[in-house]
């Protein structure tokens, strides 16, 4: 899986990624799937894709991370595990509307859909789309989190020296984020990225020239021993400049990608659905598409 400091550019599982699902750009292929809210895009499965394959290793990394959590929690508050829970289920009983309301934007439908068709009115070069595809998803859930947490503030204490505050969670978020986007964003050489990466600069540089050496500090601080200090004026200037930066390359993205389904992808979509129900994987599928969709049909028309 490609990390964080891995950019798409020389990634080779980027690529192996692409050839596993069959990615083609230029002939008329269902080969991805489209996570929409209405015409609205949550996301789409490449980033997603076969990662059932890692999911042990990812489960373990989670428990593992949790296990210490728990501990160092325990350690520096005084409070025990379920202290935690009852502060946590407070919060969510608290905030149950606006969680409900964060809820219903994230949900979406899940469609089979043409990549070809998806970028159909853009002239970006593959590598860009790649990196719309790999990216959208994580930067689409953080721009609605930070949609979230700008209407519904939460902060308090767990005792006299350490304060639970959203705006720190949802800023160093934003600076991790905002790190990924420019390690591709620097090293991909495209008509597409160079000119969103002078945009970028010119919108926000001209705003604060401190900005990507205050986001930097802002992320490090999450990874490293040394903590840099910042002021209020500069966590105030970087707090606006990271929300213009995100909602900029997201606009970017939506701008070269196209949604919207016609009579063939409602008829296509029917029949990957009626596929599933009977249990032909795709592997069959391939061998033999034509007496399968046959069946499809015959059985759609006499079942009315």
């Amino acid at each position: 899986m490609i990390s964080t400091h891995e950019e798409i550019k020389k990634s080779k599982y980027i690529e192996k990624l692409k050839n596993k699902m069959g990615l083609d750009f230029a002939n008329d292929v269902y080969d991805i799937n489209v996570i929409a809210n209405e015409s609205q895009i949550q996301g789409f499965n490449f980033s997603e894709f076969n990662k059932h394959e890692d999911r042990d290793f990812l489960s373990s990394c989670y428990t593992t991370n949790f296990e210490l959590a728990k501990i160092t929690f325990e350690k520096i508050t005084g409070y025990t595990i379920d202290d935690y829970y009852s502060i946590i289920n407070h919060i969510i009983k608290e905030k149950k509307e606006e969680i409900k309301l964060l809820e219903n934007r994230l949900k979406g439908v899940r469609y089979s859909y043409k990549s070809s068709k998806l970028f159909i009115n853009s002239k970006i070069d593959n590598i860009d789309k790649l990196f719309i595809l790999y990216r959208y998803n994580n930067l689409k859930g953080i721009i609605e989190l930070n949609k979230f947490f700008e209407k519904t503030k939460i902060k308090f204490g767990i005792n006299d020296d350490i304060v639970i505050d959203s705006d720190n969670f949802i800023n160093k978020l934003n600076a991790l984020e905002i790190t990924v986007l420019g390690n591709d964003i620097q090293t991909i050489n495209t008509t597409y990225i160079n000119k969103l990466k002078d945009n970028l600069d010119k919108t926000i540089l001209n705003r604060s020239s401190k900005f990507y050496k205050l986001n930097r500090i802002l992320r490090n601080n999450i990874h490293y021993s040394k903590i840099e200090k910042l002021t209020t004026s500069e966590y105030s200037e970087i707090e606006d400049l990271q929300t213009l930066y995100l909602n900029y390359v997201y606009n970017s993205m939506v701008r070269n990608i196209f949604f919207k389904l016609d009579k063939n992808d409602k008829t296509m979509n029917d029949f990957f659905t009626y596929c599933r129900n009977n249990n032909i994987c795709k592997e069959e599928l391939q061998k033999n598409y034509e007496e399968y969709f046959k069946q499809f049909i015959y059985t759609k028309y006499n079942s009315k």
